[in-house]
């Protein structure tokens, strides 16, 4: 008989040394309070009692072991289980742990990690956001257009948070600079006027700083609503440049393809750690695509612990 018949033989009675084990500790603790409900309530005898009780112990071990062989695994040999692998995608073993650190086995498992990252970034565009995410949201997509216009863009809003002094891009473009203020709000409010004079007052404090040298520095507000006549006034008064009535376009391509100086070709989903330190530009080595399947397709690959240092790129 082959090792694999022993096997298959060995393991019934294995199961039924430990369905008689199962079933003496079961009427151990549970047999004493059988016979007494089949006795004095269903009105058996003694005899009919006992080995009914025992009888429904052996039945219940036997129902346990039976539901614990149907959620065993099956034992396959690796080499025997195929994937398909959806075209542009690839497989390969996650280990986004820097050199010298221990990977543990679930971060070693071989996953199709661009397929889930593609999930990641479908569920991202589709999520219902919160009011600061959809004004990030908001925010990358106006850097988006500016940067399909040829200007560098900063995301100084995204990074500095609360402290952006109400600048959310600083767009660069030649010898000009725009200081973008981006306002997500819904369509039956408008946009007053204490918007306009933040922007008008950190526009000239950096004027007067000379903060870009002999650039020409503007400031523009951009809003998804309209702005109120007084707002709309102090704009025109100030010389705060606005564009009313600017939707949010959720499709448009967010991942960030770049190539490093070494050469290594890496793309960043918009939940990524350092995606907003990217600026895209019209230098090939950068650029945005709308699929995971396309960055990898170009030879990028989703960048290890979703981080890496600004001096890379």
């Amino acid at each position: 008989m082959s090792d694999k018949k022993q096997g298959e033989a060995e393991q019934p009675s294995n199961n039924i040394v430990w369905i008689i084990a199962l079933s003496i500790i079961l009427n151990v603790a549970l047999g004493s309070f059988i016979y007494s409900i089949l006795r004095e309530i269903l009105g058996f005898n003694d005899d009919y009692a006992g080995l009914t009780s025992i009888a429904i112990c052996i039945f219940i071990a036997y129902i346990y072991f039976k539901d614990n062989e149907k959620d065993k695994p099956i034992d396959e040999k690796p080499e025997n289980i195929q994937q398909e692998v959806p075209s542009g995608f690839s497989y390969r073993k996650i280990n986004d742990k820097p050199v010298g650190e221990k990977t543990t086995k679930y971060e070693s498992t071989t996953l199709n990690e661009n397929e889930r990252s593609q999930k990641e970034l479908d569920r991202y565009i589709r999520k219902n956001h919160s009011k600061e995410e959809i004004g990030l949201f908001y925010e990358r997509y106006v850097g988006y257009v500016f940067e399909s216009k040829g200007w560098h863009v900063i995301y100084h809003g995204a990074k500095k948070g609360k402290e952006d002094e109400g600048i959310d891009l600083i767009c660069i473009k030649e010898d000009r600079v725009r200081l973008v203020q981006c306002k997500y709000w819904s369509q039956n409010k408008t946009l007053f006027e204490n918007s306009i004079f933040q922007l008008y007052g950190t526009w000239q404090l950096r004027v007067k700083n000379n903060e870009f040298g002999s650039k020409r520095i503007d400031a523009y507000i951009i809003t998804s609503t309209t702005l109120g006549k007084v707002a709309k006034n102090s704009a025109e008064t100030l010389g705060v440049k606005f564009t009313e009535n600017f939707a949010l376009n959720k499709n448009y391509p967010q991942i960030k393809c770049t190539t490093t100086k070494d050469g290594e070709k890496i793309y960043h989903l918009p939940t990524d750690q350092q995606y907003d330190n990217i600026g895209i530009n019209k230098d090939s080595r950068r650029f945005y695509v709308s699929t995971v399947a396309n960055a990898v397709a170009k030879g990028h690959r989703r960048a290890y612990r979703h981080a890496f240092h600004n001096n890379d790129l």
